[in-house]
């Protein structure tokens, strides 16, 4: 059965069909999903179309989105303005495209702007060694600090556990010890591309399996903000000090997590 509840929303054009998504209609979340890319649907409707579609895999996880070409349009369209999940892709040998950062949503892709009061968080690290395999050092923005990268969004995790399965975080790539989380200010909202979360199996290190099915959005910071927030980070991972900084009409609080079990624990066995 599909992985979503799907409620008649005051907003949400009426020729959307809402009765036989949450019925569970063959084909019916892929016709709901091609009616709303062409309606201009407020933002509580572009919400609550996130995750539509999800399944669940035979492990109990969400099962991740074809990427395809084919299979990635049927849950995500770019658009102007937002980042772009298909600006990175990989030619198989046969020639055809796939689209990795499709594959790591379950169910339809939203782009949406994240208003004041959401939030959104990353958790990053000093490199070190799970298992025997290497981890390298992650910061809060990732690489480059003008690509976009991935952030948990809104429920901000208490613990190593919910942080691991939920937002499917595998040991090789990224240990632990600090998060910093992120709020939207009055006045200000952020493109995103937004979405439940699909499973995840290890390759690096053993046996690990993480079920997914928390929110993420993707979303590209201006260059300097990534810029300050990745040199917070760093300065963090040696202070161990809580900072706060206000750019980019984000309020960001970097601090320790705490968790002493994060690592080498989680989604094996």
């Amino acid at each position: 059965m599909p992985y979503y509840r799907a409620t008649q929303m005051a907003d949400v054009p009426s020729e959307l069909s809402w009765r036989s998504v949450a019925s569970g209609a063959p084909g019916a979340s892929r016709r709901l999903w091609g009616e709303a890319r062409g309606a201009p649907l407020a933002r509580l409707a572009r919400v609550r179309l996130e995750g539509i579609g999800a399944q669940r895999s035979p492990r109990g996880g969400l099962a991740a989105n074809g990427s395809t070409q084919r299979e990635a349009a049927q849950y995500y369209a770019p658009e102007p303005g937002f980042p772009d999940l298909t600006s990175f892709s990989r030619r198989l040998p046969d020639g055809s495209v796939v689209y990795p950062h499709v594959a790591t949503y379950s169910g339809i892709i939203v782009n949406r702007e994240l208003v004041p009061g959401e939030r959104i968080f990353r958790v990053f690290g000093p490199e070190g060694s799970t298992h025997g395999t290497r981890v390298e050092t992650s910061l809060p923005v990732g690489g480059p600090p003008e690509q976009p990268s991935f952030w948990g969004l809104n429920q901000i995790p208490t613990s190593a556990e919910s942080w691991r399965q939920g937002w499917a975080v595998l040991d090789e790539w990224n240990r632990t010890g600090f998060i910093v989380i992120g709020t939207v200010l009055d006045g200000h909202a952020l493109r995103a591309c937004t979405g439940l979360i699909a499973e995840q199996s290890g390759t690096r290190i053993g046996s690990q399996y993480l079920r997914g099915g928390a929110r993420q959005a993707m979303l590209a910071l201006p260059s300097h903000v990534g810029a300050e927030l990745n040199a917070i980070g760093t300065r963090l991972t040696e202070t161990c000090t809580p900072e706060v900084l206000e750019s980019g009409g984000v309020r960001w609080e970097f601090r320790a997590t705490g968790w002493a079990d994060a690592n080498g624990r989680h989604g094996y066995g």
